[in-house]
């Protein structure tokens, strides 16, 4: 079930914090990472549109992001 979030919701201090954290999180994992042919496995975008998505989700913390990006954008 998606949380709907008005601006002042999805923009809070507290979310923009968590998304910040998620952002840290997922670019140090997945950021640095490339395909055979030299280009980024992942793309900023993706990486970006998932830590977003998590903190609209309605995520207080950043524990199991990992797990959740993989099942979403892993290979």
């Amino acid at each position: 079930m998606e949380v709907i979030m008005t601006s002042e919701e999805r923009y809070h201090p507290s979310r923009m914090l968590l998304r910040q954290e998620a952002l840290k999180i997922l670019l140090n994992q997945f950021g640095n990472q490339y395909n055979d042919h030299g280009f980024p496995k992942y793309q900023n975008q993706i990486i970006y549109e998932c830590a977003d998505r998590w903190v609209t989700s309605g995520n207080l913390n950043c524990d199991g992001i990992i797990k959740y990006f993989l099942n979403y954008y892993g290979d």
